[in-house]
């Protein structure tokens, strides 16, 4: 079972008492202490977190988090874990946060030692319609993924490696698999007018990224590797890059392609999730290399 640490009421609380940014200490005292010990090693320190208020329009930022409501984000999120959990047909684990990160990160769903805490900023996003549904569903596929352990036995890992293992072993096609299958379940789950945001890009840059599926089909390629077995050789940490890609294409381009790529493998495969779940992406190798964004027609 999910274990769920819902801080937004606190951040409700501290910022209709704060009608001008607050200093460290009372930020610190009132806000970050209560939630430090869960968000400090991947969000940052209190001190982190207060630098980013001059960053912050505080008069529009209050009166957005004045029309926040904690139970019904608390619910939202619930549904969303009760959609993802159906699908699959088992229960998650772990831990989820929701939290206000001051607009500085919406979703991160973070692996250590087989389980996950996930992080949800959700003052960022709340009011956003269905996009903040389509970031918890696909936060929580990775959770339903990563936590596999025949996801990592497959590639000779120990599916309760620590987080800095995960992050430096993980093999490209494992990693372009994961946020593409997180894409198309987002898909499969919550239903949106806004396609361009299952892939976290705006319509202008969705439509950029598949008018240059060629170049972009090039450089995953070669991120993949020749062969299943130089995989290890890729650094998929370069394909966030936009500079990547020529010509210079949006951040998260590269989810774009897993996204279409895993819907195709998806359908290949017979159509229901629950094959893929668990499934080594070492068996999809070929079929990834194969796979062209270039040939799509939308």
């Amino acid at each position: 079972m999910m274990k769920i640490y819902n801080f937004s009421e606190n951040l409700v609380r501290c910022v209709e008492k704060w009608k001008t940014p607050p200093s460290l200490s009372e930020f610190e005292e009132k806000y970050y202490a209560p939630m430090g010990s869960l968000i400090e090693g991947a969000i940052g320190t209190a001190e982190e977190m207060h630098s980013l208020l001059p960053g912050l329009d505080w008069e529009t930022y209050r009166e957005r988090i004045l029309k926040l409501d904690p139970a019904r984000e608390e619910k939202r999120f619930r549904d969303n874990l009760a959609s993802v959990e159906n699908l699959f047909g088992f229960q998650l684990e772990g831990e989820t946060v929701l939290f206000g990160s001051l607009e500085a990160m919406d979703g991160y769903a973070r692996f250590d030692k087989g389980s996950h805490r996930v992080f949800l900023g959700i003052d960022e996003s709340f009011d956003q319609g269905k996009y903040l549904d389509i970031l918890e569903v696909h936060e929580l596929t990775h959770v339903a993924r990563e936590s596999r352990p025949e996801v990592w036995t497959g590639w000779g890992f120990n599916p309760k490696m620590s987080h800095q293992e995960f992050t430096q072993n993980q093999p490209s096609i494992e990693h372009v698999f994961g946020e593409g299958f997180s894409c198309t379940v987002s898909e499969l789950l919550v239903k949106s007018d806004q396609h361009w945001d299952y892939a976290y890009q705006s319509r202008e840059g969705l439509f950029q990224v598949l008018t240059n599926g060629p170049s972009v089909d090039k450089v995953i390629h070669q991120n993949l590797g020749a062969s299943v077995e130089q995989a290890h050789d890729g650094n998929w940490g370069m394909l966030y890059s936009p500079m990547s890609y020529q010509p210079r294409l949006p951040m998260f381009t590269h989810y774009v392609w897993g996204w279409k790529w895993t819907r195709q493998l998806l359908q290949d495969r017979g159509g229901d999730p629950k094959e893929l779940v668990r499934v080594c992406s070492k068996e999809f190798f070929d079929h990834a290399r194969n796979f062209k964004l270039g040939l799509l027609t939308g």
